[in-house]
């Protein structure tokens, strides 16, 4: 193969090599308390995954979230809270 016909093959591997597929985003909604998260993944059936801040046996009074939890939260597409945590 000559060198005029290689560049453009190296091009074409360049390109199908450097596509990558999209990340699938995934699709949560944060909210504090279990009886929330509850109800919540009710109403959204299988469209969202609704994730609790505050583990169960936990007091929400005293609960402080670990800076992972707030990573998570933070990219949460909702957040639905009771009180002020």
């Amino acid at each position: 193969m000559s060198k005029i016909h290689l560049v453009p093959l190296l091009l074409l591997l360049l390109f199908l090599f450097s596509c990558t597929p999209k990340q699938q985003q995934d699709n949560v909604i944060t909210v504090t308390i279990e009886p929330q998260r509850y109800f919540a993944d009710r109403l959204v059936d299988t469209l969202f995954r609704v994730e609790n801040l505050v583990p169960a046996g936990t007091s929400p009074e005293t609960y402080d979230p670990a800076p992972n939890q707030m990573t998570d939260l933070a990219r949460s597409k909702a957040y639905f809270c009771i009180g002020h945590i």
